[in-house]
């Protein structure tokens, strides 16, 4: 199944697929099921109490909020089926959101072999991994909001992207995927210039800053939807992929990772207590920008493969991450209106009566429902 969020008009709603171009509103499913199965007068009040756009909610809520939910998703399908009500939404009409909101972003620093060797790193012992706040994420097709005056070496990364629906601790890693609801994609975006800080003689060592180069805002996004568990065999065999401007810059696969799943959730949850709603992301294969900076010692190599060495991003680029089984998501560069991810205290815009030409999209602006394609929308504007 695959569990979606989208905004239809002025309505905001959690939905799945019951066909490849249509959609249904699981709350007003289960506040149908509520009232004409059930017979409860107050089934829109229970659903809409018991099953919140932001699934994230949902995961916190337990067995009785998955129990309204799983009862909503089947009773909607069941009246699909038989065309009994006409009830689907079809997906040209829908603007993607984020899915869910994580709760807390888990990212292993890296996990893939190939990522230590271009960047000239040593593998540790070890996962290593930091955390995102949820104010970080964005959903499909929103915009990364970047001062290219800020942040000069902006980075991307593909993941997959590990939904935790059941809280632990020390868990073993045998029962480790007893607490993955479902899995999505993530492209972690990084400030390698505020992340990675040269030092010592020669500035042949580095200091690594993941609070300011990880956490700076809309620097992470994830969709376009949550795959569950079910509808997935083989989590680590999935190919992954980076485009930028339709140039291929990532390919790897998930039964490369060096920490496992169910290694990543024992070892993590050694350390905190993972709760539902949690995110995480499993690290980046090389390919990445860093690859390719010196400066910051990578150690520069023509890549195996079709995936070409490439730089970092730049305000207007389009990337598309790809893994097999889950899907694609899909986001743009952009430069902010008015406010800048770092707080510096200088002039970043115009003044008072001075022009100023923008363009604002929506999350639409690039995104695809399989072959359809959603329309953005721009606005010329004049600061007062």
């Amino acid at each position: 199944m695959k569990i979606i969020n989208v905004e239809h008009g002025m309505k905001r709603m959690l939905g799945t697929f019951v066909h490849e171009d249509k959609v249904i509103d699981i709350q007003e499913c289960y506040a149908l099921f509520l009232n004409d199965i059930v017979g409860d007068p107050r089934a829109r009040e229970m659903a809409a109490e018991r099953l919140p756009y932001d699934f994230a909610q949902i995961l916190e809520g337990g067995d009785k909020y998955l129990r309204a939910f799983n009862a909503g998703v089947a009773f909607g399908t069941k009246i699909f089926n038989e065309g009994l009500v006409d009830l689907p939404y079809d997906v040209s009409t829908l603007v993607p959101k984020l899915p869910l909101t994580p709760r807390a972003l888990v990212c292993l620093e890296s996990n893939f072999k190939d990522y230590f060797d271009e960047t000239n790193r040593t593998r540790p012992d070890q996962a290593g991994f930091f955390l995102k706040l949820p104010h970080t994420v964005i959903g499909p097709g929103e915009a990364f909001w970047v001062d290219p005056r800020l942040i000069k070496k902006l980075d991307y990364g593909v993941q997959l992207g590990v939904v935790i629906g059941k809280g632990g601790r020390n868990i073993p890693p045998e029962k480790a995927l007893d607490h993955v609801f479902g899995y999505t994609i993530i492209n972690n975006l990084s400030a390698r210039d505020h992340e990675i800080l040269p030092w010592g003689e020669g500035g042949k060592e580095f200091h690594v800053r993941y609070g300011q180069g990880r956490n700076f805002d809309k620097s992470v996004a994830l969709g376009p939807w949550i795959l569950t568990k079910a509808e997935m065999d083989h989590p680590e065999d999935l190919g992954m992929r980076t485009w930028v401007n339709g140039e291929l810059r990532q390919e790897d696969n998930t039964k490369n990772f060096l920490w496992s799943i169910p290694e990543t959730i024992h070892y993590v949850s050694r350390i905190m207590s993972l709760k539902p709603g949690f995110v995480i992301a499993m690290g980046t294969p090389g390919g990445c920008g860093l690859g390719s900076d010196e400066a910051l010692g990578a150690n520069t190599h023509e890549r195996s493969g079709e995936a070409k060495q490439g730089g970092y991003l730049q305000v207007g680029d389009d990337i598309r991450c790809e893994i097999e089984v889950i899907g694609v998501l899909e986001n743009r560069v952009r430069r902010p209106l008015r406010d800048s991810p770092f707080n510096f205290s200088f002039k970043a815009f115009p003044g008072r009566g001075e022009a100023v030409s923008y363009t604002e999209s929506s999350p639409t602006d690039i995104f695809k429902w399989g072959d359809k394609e959603a329309k953005g929308w721009q606005k010329q504007g004049r600061r007062k």
